[in-house]
């Protein structure tokens, strides 16, 4: 009897295994290019502070530099045997399996928007937590005025503002993943969104329209323009998934 529920856990604390190693080497890929990109800045700085970092990395490049790859890796690797005809059985209906899905990308998110706080973190250990509040700063010279958030807001709203950008790429990946049975699309899209941006930055489409740059601390229309962006988006992938998800119910699981 104790032989049978061993054999019966051990698979699931064999994938326990494989996402601890998966999620510790992407900590460690976003570790080395975090610093990467923060050793660009000087640690002992009167016109810098840690919240510049955090608002640079935050940038399309630098953050897709850094979570493009491990997300599009552990995305692929959380759901890969998802869309296996015995796991849909499983799970009773292909719904029931997105709403899985959707609980995964979203744990999935909350684990990176919590890396992004923690690298940066490490990283600037020696630096001022916050100097907006002065003439002199760097806040100032880009929007010519002064900041009083406090600074326990701020860092609520960067783990916000990342979980959401985090959670619409995994959308986007799972949503290929759904149609074309491969993640290419997804990454390609992602990519084209965040050359796009680089490129024309007046034309905000993901990163850049989930901004934490200086002037959403001073412009309450960019904080209202990123909620409606996120209701866009949320809008968008509703419908996407309820045509695909209805569709697979119709040709049921033997046609799968």
């Amino acid at each position: 009897m104790k032989d049978k529920e061993i054999r019966r856990n051990l698979p699931s604390f064999e994938k326990f295994i494989d996402y601890s190693k998966l999620y510790g080497a992407a900590f460690l890929y976003c570790l080395f290019f975090g610093y990467k990109g923060i050793s660009m800045f000087p640690i002992q700085s009167e016109i810098l502070c840690r919240r510049d970092v955090f608002v640079t990395m935050t940038y399309p490049l630098w953050y897709s530099l850094i979570f493009l790859l491990p997300i599009t890796i552990t995305t692929i690797s959380i759901v890969k045997y998802d869309f296996l005809p015995m796991c849909v059985i499983q799970n009773h209906s292909w719904k029931s399996l997105l709403w899985k899905q959707q609980k995964k990308i979203g744990m999935q998110s909350l684990f990176y928007s919590s890396v992004f706080l923690v690298v940066i973190f490490f990283w600037t250990s020696g630096m001022t937590v916050s100097n907006w509040e002065r003439m002199g700063s760097y806040f100032y010279q880009k929007t010519d005025s002064t900041s009083q958030v406090i600074t326990i807001e701020f860092f609520i709203i960067i783990f916000i503002v990342c979980f959401i950008r985090n959670y619409i790429m995994g959308q986007i990946l799972l949503l290929s993943l759904w149609k074309k049975a491969t993640p290419v699309y997804g990454v390609l899209l992602l990519c084209g969104i965040i050359c796009f941006e680089m490129a024309i930055a007046k034309y905000p489409i993901l990163f850049r329209l989930l901004t934490i740059d200086y002037f959403m601390w001073v412009d309450k229309t960019t904080r209202i323009k990123i909620v409606g962006g996120v209701l866009l988006y949320l809008i968008i992938f509703a419908i996407c998934f309820r045509q695909i998800v209805k569709k697979k119910e119709w040709i049921r699981y033997e046609k799968i």
